[in-house]
């Protein structure tokens, strides 16, 4: 059990001229120490500039574990993991028709 991320919307101050120019989100997990959660790139930042960064992040409990299985037949994970890709799937589908 952990914090686990909901929503994830970084705002930055930046120098003049400096610039995001590459962000992207990773997919949530459990908080842990050293936890990824943002990659980015800044264009035209020369080093020794203050830079901030609000990460406007919420967060929920989270487990980062499948629970045991009930029974030897129990076929959980594999339920879990086709809901999950049909989910992604009818996101797919939205976004090509926006």
């Amino acid at each position: 059990m952990g914090s686990w991320p909901m929503d994830l919307d970084p705002i930055f101050t930046l120098p003049n001229g400096v610039i995001v120019d590459y962000l992207h989100v990773l997919p949530p997990s459990v908080l842990k120490e050293g936890t990824i959660m943002v990659e980015f790139h800044l264009k035209g930042f020369k080093g020794g500039e203050q830079i901030s960064v609000n990460p406007q992040l919420r967060t929920t409990i989270g487990c980062d574990e499948l629970p045991a299985p009930c029974d030897p037949s129990d076929t959980f994970d594999k339920r879990l993991a086709e809901m999950i890709n049909a989910v992604g799937s009818v996101i797919y589908a939205f976004e090509q028709h926006l």
